[in-house]
């Protein structure tokens, strides 16, 4: 798409800008022709957009073409006024200034060949307008594939015509010059915290969080500062080390003294979102070496407004996340060639889950086959190679096994349903895995990936093996939907590398001779669709609708409804003795899941010694709940205007 012998706009800046004066009419016809239609769209666009800010037309407008009759033919009027009027000034000019304006006017439509798409900005920003995740998505991708050639047009007119933009480098003193970027990276970066920090826990006091995952991170937590590793019985109600058959998260015990100091599901929330926040040190010190600071903050702060991290912030609390933060770190280090300074990160990297070593291996791999730092890439690559099936294969199956192949189980062949079989069926089948990948919802995911960043990890082949785990992860998956949304936590394992991409691909491209203004082009395209996806997607700032894991997040200040919820389900859990077990209800779970024998009420009763629920329909537990009192085992020992507690009696 972005090759030198399919860029229409690059082989046009290698061809002389001033055009000759034309021999003959029909050689300047088409030339003004083109000229007066672009500046006719333009005109038009623009005169389209007083329209599109006014009133709450437009989501009827996109998805019903339902509008005011009066207010369709005002609408039109103006956009063919303000066309007309555009194109008859071309007109007249030329006919006044005769053949030898034909370039000048020319440049002039170069300059304006971005303005046509002016006018279609307010709709995208509508999250009304477009109810098809995919259609928007579609929608949005078109709109910023399309800004980045247009505007380098109009860039390189500019620079022909020696109206430059202003420099992206600040040209004050030196010293501001030289602080200011990190400053402002510094204060992004605290403006994210404080933002995802009250946020969550406020989305949290709502009720809006769940057993599966925070009650279960909170309790294995708890017991790890208990004495009782690797053990959560929300999810598991086996002994010690128990949950390592689903996931090896050692770098727990990394954060389990900051954890000690307010062991509740509060200071998860507020230890996830400070280490997502960090990230962007690394964006900021990887990009400063090889591109203006300036540039640097923005690639910080496009991290730092990236949609799919903001759903991995929200849901709840998971270490892929925090392992994407060390993987940063891991590439930060290793570029700037402190290799031994690299081990610390590494290794927490590695300790977030198993999976995470799949995709420092691929970086490893990056490394040695670009050369640019070959032992270290070899080392990285065997290491986490070396990690990965040790966990992953050897050590993980001593403590049995779980569900998560079945994520990949269409790709199962009849005769095995494990990680080697869907093996197989890639080698022997690719049609057939090609088939499960082409969906409407895996292309909405992929877009929503990599539209934020203007689709750069894209565009050389050297990044495609960077995209080889998360992709692995993500779209390879089938039939399980969570793993091709952004509210989830997996696009995590893609953050990493497609903001290592972007930063490398724009210090290629501003290498370049500056008359390319490729480098420019890529740069505002990539600001542009920064803004345009957080304001769609991301949950910056507030918002009546922004989904994260299965529910909407709650933005809105705490109720009294809430409050009394809050201390009804403290009240009963206080009745409980601490050493009981207790099955909770969902969402009730997390806030009294820092005990011994906590349990999921969605997946039973059995066992436990009392259950706290709340009157709710769906899968929160309640049926479970009202089906243990027909047993005549537990009768009712209180009950509150949204809680009841239950006590086994038999």
């Amino acid at each position: 798409m972005y090759g030198p012998m399919s860029d229409p706009v690059e082989q046009a800046e290698r061809e002389p800008r001033e055009p000759t004066p034309a021999t003959s009419d029909t050689a300047l016809e088409p030339a003004a022709l083109r000229a007066l239609l672009v500046l006719g769209l333009a005109a038009g666009s623009v005169a389209l957009i007083p329209f599109e800010l006014v009133g709450s037309w437009i989501p009827a407008f996109i998805e019903r073409n339902q509008l005011n009759p009066a207010y369709r033919l005002s609408m039109i009027l103006t956009v063919l006024i303000a066309a007309v009027a555009a194109m008859a000034g071309g007109g007249i000019f030329l006919w006044r200034s005769g053949r030898a304006a034909v370039p000048r006017l020319t440049r002039l439509a170069r300059i304006c060949a971005v303005l046509p798409l002016a006018g279609l900005v307010p709709p995208l920003l509508w999250w009304a307008a477009w109810p098809d995740p995919l259609v928007g998505a579609l929608a949005l991708s078109a709109f910023v594939l399309a800004f980045e050639p247009l505007l380098r047009t109009s860039l390189v007119a500019l620079r022909e015509a020696r109206l430059e933009l202003p420099s992206f480098t600040l040209r004050s003193a030196a010293r501001l010059r030289r602080h200011a970027p990190a400053v402002v990276t510094a204060a992004a970066i605290l403006l994210y915290a404080a933002y995802m920090i009250y946020f969550t826990i406020l989305n949290h006091r709502h009720f809006n969080t769940y057993s599966y995952d925070l009650g279960i991170y909170d309790n294995q937590f708890w017991q790890a500062l208990h004495g009782h590793p690797f053990r959560s019985t929300p999810s598991l109600r086996a002994g010690n080390w128990s949950i390592l058959r689903i996931h090896a998260e050692l770098s727990l015990y990394a954060f389990l003294p900051f954890y000690a100091v307010a062991p509740r599901a509060e200071t998860l929330l507020v230890l996830q979102s400070l280490t997502i926040a960090a990230g962007a040190i690394p964006i900021y010190r990887f990009s400063a070496r090889r591109l203006p600071r300036s540039v640097a903050a923005m690639l910080a702060v496009a991290y730092l407004l990236y949609p799919p991290l903001h759903g991995a912030n929200f849901y709840d609390f998971h270490f892929q996340p925090l392992g994407a933060v060390f993987v940063l770190f891991t590439m930060d280090f290793i570029d700037e060639g402190r290799t031994l300074l690299c081990a610390a990160p590494l290794l927490l990297a590695l300790g977030c889950r198993e999976d995470i070593s799949f995709g420092l291996f691929f970086f490893g791999l990056y490394l040695a086959l670009e050369g640019k730092r070959f032992r270290v890439g070899v080392v990285v690559a065997v290491v986490s190679a070396v990690w990965f099936v040790t966990i992953k294969f050897i050590v993980m199956p001593r403590f049995g096994t779980f569900w998560f192949a079945d994520m990949y189980k269409q790709l199962f062949p009849a005769e095995d349903h494990s990680y080697g079989g869907v093996t197989k069926t890639i080698i022997s089948n690719p049609w057939f895995v090609v088939r499960t990948l082409l969906t409407g919802d895996k292309l909405r995911y992929a877009l929503q990936v990599l539209a934020p960043l203007a689709f750069m990890p894209l565009r050389k082949p050297s990044f495609w093996i960077l995209l080889i785990p998360g992709f692995f992860f993500t779209i390879l998956t089938t039939e399980y939907p969570a793993a091709t949304q952004i509210a989830f936590q997996y696009s995590c394992h893609l953050v990493p590398y497609v903001f290592f991409s972007t930063a490398v691909l724009l210090a290629e491209l501003r290498s370049q001779p500056p008359g390319r203004q490729r480098y420019r082009a890529a740069l505002v395209t990539l600001v542009v669709a920064s803004l345009l996806c957080t304001i769609r997607w991301g949950a910056i700032p507030p918002r009546p609708s922004f989904q994260s894991g299965f529910s909407q997040v709650r933005f809105a200040p705490l109720d009294e409804a809430d409050r009394n919820l809050a201390a009804e389900v403290a009240a009963l859990a206080a009745m409980v003795p601490f050493t009981a077990s207790l099955a909770v209800s969902e969402a009730e779970l997390p806030h009294v899941s820092a005990r011994p024998e906590c349990y999921a009420l969605r997946y039973g009763f059995e066992g436990a010694d009392y259950i706290l629920y709340a009157y709710r329909t769906g899968r929160n537990g309640s049926d479970k709940a009202e089906a243990a009192l027909k047993t005549g085992n537990y009768v009712a020992v209180a009950a509150r205007r949204r809680v009841s507690l239950l006590k086994r009696i038999k």
